[in-house]
């Protein structure tokens, strides 16, 4: 029994950033789903961005893979311990810097494609609503979620320094 997960002393914080990152992964399979039949179905420019927005698309997809994985570390991961576990540390912070690498390149790629967006020809389609909050997301669910490991990094970080001058 003692070998079990016990998950009532797992951090309330490891939680929720494994919540947002299976939502992250969700949104990411979704993406493109509200832009498949106006894209595909428009005139060559607006096909032509479709196949540009799958390349973003499957990016962030692998960036919410590295975070949904980062998450589950986390959770099978002695985080209550109170031992120092610099590989758990380390490990965690390579996913950090891999997920705010990742944020960074779309941070500076969602705004081309929206603009390119404002500068599509629809030809007779009815534009859509405008997308740059759900293009957003794409960067503000990441963030949090980094935002999340951080806590939890440092958070341990802390705990266990503490608990080795306690010892």
């Amino acid at each position: 029994m003692a070998s079990k997960l016990k998950f009532s002393k797992i951090i309330p914080i490891v939680w929720i950033t494994l919540i947002f990152s299976i939502i992250y992964f969700i949104y990411t399979l979704g993406f493109m789903t509200p832009f498949y039949d106006f894209f595909y179905g428009g005139t060559e420019s607006t096909y032509q961005y479709y196949k540009e927005l799958q390349v973003v698309n499957k990016y962030m997809f692998n960036a919410s893979i590295i975070l949904v994985l980062g998450s589950i570390f986390c959770l099978i991961t002695g985080i209550s311990r109170k031992k120092r576990n610099w590989f758990w540390i380390a490990t965690l912070g390579l996913v950090n810097v891999l997920a705010i690498i990742r944020i960074v390149v779309l941070l500076q790629t969602i705004p081309t494609f929206i603009d390119k967006y404002n500068g599509l020809d629809f030809g007779s389609l009815q534009p859509l609503e405008d997308p740059s909050l759900f293009m957003n997301m794409s960067i503000i669910l990441p963030t949090i979620i980094v935002i999340f490991m951080m806590l939890i990094m440092f958070k341990n970080l802390l705990n266990t320094s503490k608990g080795a001058k306690e010892s």
